[in-house]
């Protein structure tokens, strides 16, 4: 049943639509998600190719079809972080810290520090 692409998108778009356990479902999947990407981009992957596998390292369809959708977005030139925040599958917080470590990274400090305030 898993393997069939249909059930598993309702499958776990209903996991994380639970009204109690959803929120603790999805930011499980969401740190495997982090922590999947911030090990390939120290790595040197590509933004595109990161967002790809950690998706897939999510363990949950929703979210890694949300990440392609971000994969698109990145390849266009898009800041990856708010690429996440515009699926709507990422929480806020989640894509505010992303941007900052990216200002911080890139040595876009006003940016950073306009977002932290």
């Amino acid at each position: 049943w898993f393997n069939i692409p249909s059930f598993r998108n309702n499958y776990d778009s209903f996991k994380i639509n639970l009204p109690v356990l959803g929120k603790l479902i999805r930011m499980f999947a969401v740190a495997k998600f982090a922590r999947t990407y911030a090990a390939l981009s120290r790595a040197g992957f590509t933004v595109g190719a990161a967002l790809q596998i950690s998706g897939d390292a999510s363990g949950n369809v929703v979210l890694a079809r949300a990440a392609q959708r971000a994969m698109r977005e990145a390849d266009r030139g898009v800041m990856p972080s708010v690429a996440l925040a515009a699926t709507g599958q990422f929480p806020p917080l989640f894509a505010v810290h992303a941007a900052t470590v990216q200002s911080l990274e890139s040595g876009h400090f006003a940016l950073a520090h306009d977002i932290l305030l």
